[in-house]
């Protein structure tokens, strides 16, 4: 947070208006934070800022806001400094104004291009509703109300014509498929639950519309087996995304997170009931999830393009995997299979958080429920390794596991050349 706030701008005061609740685009910075800016060579050839954020950087600066928003709402007794402060409140104050006005708008979202959408309608509003949610009882109605006007705003108006009884739309295929329906379900979902207003319904509309749209990507369609470009979860564990990709800890990592988001989200209530299919997560837990993870670490076929991007190494990912994964298990009714995860994930991490820099990558939740796992004594530290060998033919995958060690084989292709 410290580094985060290193890049802070501070904005500038008015008669009329004062720090934090400016709302005024004249009076506020042009940057949020001076490491996150847009620049083009003038007509002078100077480098100057550029007149709109682009969209690399509307979910860069989003996700900024909902660190800040995370450290000031969750409680540290090893560091009291952010928790609740005045000082950072009223920068999340501002820094969402800020957002409101110089990026988060459907007419900015309009310029970048139809061809842009994953920042408008996914990345960005997912960090958007976590931090709306944090700072609910901080901020206004009317800047709450601005931000639920600009998702709807930013979503295609296709996505609320879904009708699952529609044979125009089957399955509201038109959300998307996957993973970027589930995380444009979540949005829906969430900005259903912020709307308190509910004015003409519409905040249970886009509650249960989000409800409708995440609950077929969650299905395991054992239909699809043989069929071709169908992404989603098969029988056989396997997990396709973009047609014919295995992305088990690619796409797959967020279709888990977000499950896992629903289910602390509707953790004491009965919220779950109405969510067909969830159930079937237990059992993608077990065949899809488990098999792809050896202790904190991702078998790198399951990758695909994130491979290449030095921000997703494979320990990290499957941390934040194994973080999620704790968290749908412990959703089961089943105390044994509550137990067996349990034991999962302490033994998965073990060896590694002796490493000096093993919480450095981690979220404060993610630290805080995995020293609790490693501080339970209860919980055995030895991990289960059984004798597998799994078929994933859809994925055209097999992984192998023995004592010490797991091992996979993937042919992305038909063609030998590719093999």
């Amino acid at each position: 947070m410290r580094e985060i706030l290193s890049h802070w701008t501070e904005p500038k005061l008015t008669v009329d208006e004062r720090y934090p609740n400016i709302t005024k685009k004249e009076n506020m910075n042009p940057l949020l934070f001076d490491d996150i800016k847009d620049e083009i060579i003038d007509s002078d050839h100077n480098t100057v800022l550029a007149p709109s954020v682009s969209a690399k950087n509307w979910p860069k600066l989003a996700e900024r806001i909902e660190k800040m928003a995370t450290l000031y709402m969750t409680p540290d007794p090893s560091e009291d400094t952010y928790y609740k402060s005045n000082q950072l409140r009223n920068q999340i104050i501002y820094a969402l104004n800020w957002y409101s006005t110089m990026v988060f708008t459907p007419e900015n979202g309009e310029a970048l291009g139809v061809d842009v959408w994953y920042e408008k309608q996914i990345s960005s509003p997912l960090s958007i509703v976590n931090t709306l949610t944090f700072m609910r009882d901080d901020i206004d109605k009317q800047l709450l109300q601005k931000y639920l006007t600009a998702i709807d705003g930013l979503e295609p108006p296709i996505v609320y014509n879904y009708d699952s009884t529609n044979e125009l739309y089957p399955k509201g295929r038109t959300a998307g498929f996957g993973a970027n329906r589930v995380n444009k379900g979540f949005v829906l979902l969430m900005r259903g639950i912020l709307d308190s207003e509910n004015i003409n319904n519409k905040g249970n509309v886009q509650a249960d519309l989000g409800i409708k749209i995440m609950k077929y990507a969650l299905l395991i369609d054992a239909k699809g087996e043989g069929k071709k470009n169908i992404d989603g979860f098969y029988p056989d564990g396997s997990f396709i995304q973009h047609s014919f990709i295995p992305y088990t800890t690619g796409y797959g990592s967020d279709i888990l997170a977000r499950s896992a988001g629903m289910f602390q989200l509707f953790d004491g209530t009965s919220g779950l009931n109405h969510f067909t299919g969830y159930g079937n997560l237990f059992t993608i837990l077990d065949k899809t999830y488990q098999p792809v993870l050896y202790k904190n670490e991702t078998l790198d076929m399951t990758r695909g393009r994130q491979i290449a991007q030095s921000s997703y190494t494979s320990e990290n990912k499957a941390n934040e995997m194994l973080y999620n994964m704790y968290h749908v298990s412990q959703a089961n009714t089943d105390t044994r299979y509550k137990s067996d995860y349990e034991r999962l994930v302490k033994s998965s991490i073990v060896t590694a958080s002796s490493k000096p820099n093993f919480y450095k990558n981690l979220s404060i939740p993610q630290a805080q429920a995995f020293k609790a796992l490693l501080n339970n004594e209860e919980i055995s530290s030895a991990y289960p390794e059984a004798q597998k060998n799994i078929m994933m033919s859809r994925a055209n995958q097999m992984i192998d596991q023995k004592k010490g060690y797991a091992a996979g084989l993937s042919m992305f292709s038909k063609k030998r050349l590719f093999f």
